[in-house]
């Protein structure tokens, strides 16, 4: 229940279905995101593409899927990531989001990870502690 907490912190003004309308969800590898894209089509099926960021960029990639049978359940929320971006995402998870940086750091992060400067999470660390301490030219 921490990550929830922090998520309604993050947007107190949404309602409660809003905010946690993941609170049964799966992550899955997929090959590529066109075939996960393909399910938007079908009903009781919502699907939201960050396969290219979202609307504020902070390095995440993939497509989340909703299921919800009806207005009186909760939906169940699976994520597709392709292998390459489920990496950075879950270093992401665990070295960046939880520490509240900005967005902004993310999106520099998946430009050296798309780069081929990030390939470990400790390498991940060192490029974080440069860019937050201005160390290295952006």
């Amino acid at each position: 229940m921490g990550s929830a907490s922090i998520k309604f912190d993050r947007y107190p003004n949404a309602t409660f279905s809003r905010v946690f309308n993941d609170i049964l969800g799966f992550r899955t590898i997929c090959s590529n995101y066109e075939e996960v894209l393909c399910l938007e089509t079908e009903e009781k099926i919502r699907v939201v593409d960050m396969s290219k960021g979202k609307s504020n960029d902070d390095g995440y990639r993939g497509v989340h899927v909703y299921y919800q049978k009806d207005n009186k359940h909760y939906p169940i929320e699976i994520q597709f990531n392709t292998y390459y971006d489920r990496q950075l995402n879950d270093w992401l998870h665990d070295k960046f989001y939880k520490r509240g940086y900005d967005s902004f750091y993310g999106q520099i992060l998946r430009k050296y990870y798309e780069n081929g400067r990030i390939k470990l999470a400790e390498e991940l660390e060192e490029v974080l502690e440069n860019v937050l301490h201005h160390c290295e030219k952006i």
